[in-house]
């Protein structure tokens, strides 16, 4: 049930980045595989990893990314430094 609730929200239009990544991992939690995962969102691999790697972010720069005040890219950038630096 949480999988198919989950898969149904990452089809939202309106679903920010991080919120797709905490949804990816909300199934990754449950034991799905990033391929079944990447099936089910009908993504690819590469992105399911990309919106789980937005996880790594802290939690200022999470705020930030929401509030639009970082690009999707430049997230990316920092969610791939150690917390401390980002």
């Amino acid at each position: 049930m949480l999988v198919v609730q989950l898969a149904e929200n990452i089809q939202r239009e309106d679903l920010h980045p991080l919120e797709e990544g905490q949804h990816y991992q909300a199934m990754r939690d449950a034991g799905i595989t990033l391929e079944d995962i990447a099936h089910t969102a009908r993504v690819g691999e590469q992105r399911v990893r990309q919106r789980l790697q937005l996880l790594q972010l802290h939690p200022d720069a999470q705020q930030a990314f929401m509030e639009g005040r970082l690009t999707l890219g430049l997230a990316h950038q920092v969610a791939r430094l150690p917390t401390h630096q980002q």
